[in-house]
C-alpha cells in the first residue's frame, strides 16, 4: 500500500514510499485484536500446515467443482435429448398435457412443440420516405409554425 508520496529532490517527478507486503495472518497478529490464547492457537494451526497439505486440499476442492460441473452438463444434455424427442412425431411426449381429458378439444399428437419461425423485422425506411412518415415529437403537437 502507498504510505507517502512527495516530490523528488531533483524536482523531476515524484517519489513514492510503499508499505512492506504482509499476509492477512501477519496483519491479524500485528493488530493486537486477538487474545493471547487465540494468538497461540492461530500460531499452532499455522505451524501444522504444510505446502503439500494445502495443495492436496486445493486439488480435492477443484475435483469436487469439476465433478459438479460435469453433473450439470450431463443433466443439461439429458434435458436437451428429451426436448428433441418431444418434437419427433409419434412421441408419447406430444400428447395432451398431463391431467387433461381428450374430450376438452385437445387431440393427442396435435400439440406443436417445434421451434417457432423467426419474427420478421419491419423494414427500415431511409431518406425522405422515412422523414415524410415520421410524426412530430409530442412536445410540438400543439405548436404553430411561425
Amino acid at each position: 500500500m502507498l504510505i507517502a508520496k512527495g516530490k523528488r529532490k531533483d524536482g523531476k517527478g515524484s517519489a513514492c514510499r510503499y508499505d512492506q507486503p504482509r499476509t492477512p495472518y501477519q496483519r491479524v497478529l500485528e493488530s493486537g485484536a486477538l487474545s493471547e490464547g487465540e494468538t497461540a492457537a492461530l500460531k499452532a494451526r499455522r505451524e501444522k500446515l504444510t505446502g503439500i497439505e494445502l495443495l492436496h486440499r486445493i486439488v480435492k476442492r477443484l475435483r469436487r467443482i469439476m465433478r459438479r460441473q460435469e453433473e450439470y452438463a450431463r443433466s443439461k444434455r439429458e434435458h436437451d435429448r428429451l426436448s428433441i424427442e418431444a418434437v419427433l412425431p409419434g412421441s408419447p411426449l406430444r400428447g395432451a398435457p398431463a391431467g387433461t381429458p381428450v374430450q376438452d378439444g385437445l387431440e393427442r399428437g396435435r400439440i406443436h412443440l417445434g421451434r417457432r419461425p423467426p419474427r420478421r423485422q419491419p423494414e427500415l425506411r431511409s431518406g425522405v420516405q422515412y422523414l415524410k412518415k415520421q410524426k412530430p415529437p409530442h412536445c410540438l403537437t400543439g405548436a404553430l409554425s411561425i
